[in-house]
């Protein structure tokens, strides 16, 4: 997004392209503007740590349950089958391979992201593989991109 803009793209042509709106865009460039690089990890950091706490941490929604369970994983326990530990998830799911086609950008669409791949390959198919909390694009075994999360 923000090399879209600084390539002379409109907000609204932004949000119409990367299916958000407006006041997103405005918000992410501003936060560009006066924090850079930095401002847009720890906005990220701070989602990242909510995400995982979100399964354990009481809500709202069950503060009047009976049974005393006050987390969605309290509330669930038992009922999604067997929980397994990360470390035996990562082992057994080490790499996990899908399918994209390139935009005519060099985007894939992934999980309601927009990923860069490469500019020339509009319209081809991509191999993306996470593995090990690495995500690389692969054009016919060649990388075209690899992104640490």
């Amino acid at each position: 997004m923000i090399r879209l803009h600084s390539e002379g793209w409109s907000i609204a042509s932004i949000a119409a392209y990367m299916q958000t709106t407006r006041p997103t865009i405005y918000a992410t460039l501003q936060r560009w503007a006066k924090e850079g690089v930095a401002g847009l990890e720890e906005k990220s950091q701070a989602h990242q740590v909510w995400w995982a706490n979100y399964n354990t941490e009481h809500h709202y929604a069950y503060r009047e349950r009976q049974d005393g369970r006050r987390s969605p994983a309290e509330v669930l326990r038992g009922m999604l089958g067997r929980t397994y530990p990360p470390e035996v998830l990562s082992r057994v799911l080490y790499a996990t391979q899908f399918t994209r086609h390139l935009d005519r950008h060099g985007y894939i669409r992934f999980n309601n992201w927009r990923i860069f791949g490469e500019d020339g390959l509009a319209g081809e198919p991509v191999s993306v593989w996470i593995y090990e909390g690495t995500l690389k694009i692969e054009y016919q075994t060649m990388a075209l991109s690899l992104y640490e999360f």
